[in-house]
């Protein structure tokens, strides 16, 4: 009979222990973050000239970030610039926006807002965010990113008008 509840006992122990593992699995380093913001720059870099919203957005907006080194941003082409002044601005203004790493079964989920601001004189606030999400998977012993989801592109169809033939038929 101890012997049944001392094995139960073992059981419960290595269960409690492996559950323990992996939920800390899921909880990401800052090195890691950083690694993952890093593979979805690299991404940026190689679509930059097929994805119109890629091309010239160098701006990194450090909130949300704020652990990740500056020279790990410069060393793709990017600037990290202080959230803070990102406002104010009378021309118009654009920026990346990370807004949320997380991670479950080994796989991050990265979403980042391009954003386009301005600060007219004589007007309002303008604020335009199109959102893309990437997905990030550590392979060969590094992060490598892919773009998963996009806006949806908007169309624009020609204005309807209400012309009256005069010639007749």
């Amino acid at each position: 009979m101890t012997r049944l509840v001392s094995v139960i006992s073992s059981l419960l122990i290595f269960s409690l222990s492996v559950g323990a593992n992996q939920v800390g699995a899921d909880v990401l380093s800052e090195t890691d973050k950083a690694e993952i913001i890093e593979s979805v720059l690299e991404l940026e870099l190689l679509r930059e000239g097929s994805v119109a919203d890629f091309a010239h957005l160098r701006r990194i907006s450090s909130q949300n970030i704020e652990f990740v080194e500056p020279w790990r941003i410069a060393k793709h082409g990017f600037t990290l610039v202080p959230a803070r002044e990102l406002g104010g601005w009378q021309d118009p203004i654009e920026y990346q926006l990370f807004t949320s790493i997380s991670v479950r079964d080994g796989v991050a989920s990265i979403t980042v807002l391009r954003v386009t601001e301005s600060w007219p004189c004589f007007g309002p606030h303008t604020l335009r965010e199109r959102k893309y999400t990437y997905e990030s998977r550590r392979t060969a012993g590094r992060w490598v990113a892919q773009l998963i989801g996009r806006p949806v592109q908007m169309i624009s169809f020609p204005p309807k008008t209400n012309e009256v033939s005069t010639t007749p038929r």
